[in-house]
């Protein structure tokens, strides 16, 4: 598939201004299991189920397999092909610039970008004197109406359109759609022992001990996932992305882990075909689909922090020892999972999973020979 790329250093800046950009195509036909065939329509298959009756066997081979009421009833799930269906086409692109600020620092500033095109959608029917780090922070913005067949976290939006026919009813933020992205990663080599800035002249006994040690940590913070307001299956059609009914804005008030939307009065849901003036979300009505869009809510955000310690002790020639001291979550930050997303929950907006683990500390030693 073709692909563009350039790169142009303005003779002006000295070699230390550059800008980038490149454009790519790729197109595949996105699987999707084995679970979605025609071949898995009746009459060419269908289930069956049945109820064992005392100590006798339900099932002998030597009596055939049992068989359903009737065979050519289409009922549960049924496997459909759009006959129009094509390979997806995607279209990458970027555009970025380097900037150097002095001889150990740069600074890169990137545009990134990507459309997708006849995706498949399943129906019914730097460096400074042992100081090293590097540091990004992302604004995103991720739009789709088609996660893949596989799809994203149970919450965010479902693998299937609500609406068959309406692929834009299922417009929204992209399950991995976080608006801000942070992350670090660096060391820090300590200027304590023999030929450093402190104790350069320490005797080799207290070197072995205080010198040679290292610092690191690595840092992931973003914001929330989006995720979508469920309701129960009101509306009879073969469906399975059943979405709440949005009536007016959320308004948050005393928001906790057990109340993620407040304790306001808008954020107790309405009931089927009722709107009390108040609720900002109520289930879906019985005569259409829900009216709430893919990702109008967020989760909460997720933040960790991991360190590291470490010191090398040479024992004879080219034989040393490696000592080191990892802290997962090392500031014990928890970082909450997404709420109950049924408006018909009672405990709708509860979280009741965390992301994040306790803090661990792994300790480890490596003989290198």
């Amino acid at each position: 598939m073709p692909r563009v790329g350039f790169a142009y250093s303005p003779s002006r800046f000295n070699g230390k201004f550059v800008i980038r950009g490149g454009y790519g195509i790729t197109n595949f036909l996105e699987g999707t299991g084995a679970n979605l065939r025609l071949t898995l329509n009746p009459p060419f298959f269908s289930n069956s189920s049945g109820q064992q009756s005392g100590n006798s066997p339900y099932f002998q081979t030597q009596n055939g397999f049992p068989l359903p009421t009737a065979s050519t009833i289409w009922s549960g799930n049924v496997r459909a092909w759009d006959p129009n269906l094509r390979p997806a086409l995607v279209q990458q692109f970027n555009l970025t610039t380097e900037t150097q600020l002095d001889n150990n620092t740069s600074l890169v500033i990137a545009y990134l970008g990507q459309t997708g095109n006849h995706l498949v959608d399943p129906r019914e029917g730097n460096q400074n004197r042992g100081f090293e780090f590097l540091t990004n922070y992302t604004w995103s913005k991720g739009l789709t109406n088609n996660l893949g067949y596989y799809g994203g976290t149970g919450s965010s939006q479902s693998a299937y359109w609500q609406d068959a026919y309406n692929g834009s009813g299922d417009y929204g933020p992209a399950f991995f759609d976080a608006t801000n992205i942070f992350t670090f990663a660096g060391y820090y080599d300590l200027p304590f022992g023999r030929g450093r800035l402190v104790g350069a002249n320490m005797n080799r006994f207290l070197d072995t001990i205080v010198g040679g040690w290292k610092v690191g940590a690595i840092a992931n913070l973003h914001s929330g996932f989006p995720f979508t307001v469920s309701s129960p299956g009101n509306y009879k059609v073969n469906q399975r992305a059943n979405r709440a009914n949005h009536y007016r804005q959320l308004v948050v008030q005393n928001r906790s882990v057990d109340h993620w939307f407040g304790t306001g009065p808008s954020v107790t849901g309405c009931g089927v075909n009722t709107d009390n003036g108040i609720c900002a979300y109520g289930q879906e009505s019985t005569t259409g689909f829900g009216t709430a869009s893919v990702g109008s809510e967020r989760s909460p955000g997720y933040k960790n922090v991991d360190a590291n310690l470490s010191k090398s002790f040479t024992l004879k020639g080219e034989t040393n020892l490696q000592f080191r001291a990892n802290f997962y979550n090392v500031l014990n930050t928890v970082s909450l999972g997404a709420p109950q997303n049924s408006v018909s929950a009672a405990n709708f907006g509860q979280i009741t999973s965390t992301l994040s683990t306790e803090r661990q500390i792994e300790l480890a030693l490596k003989l290198s020979f």
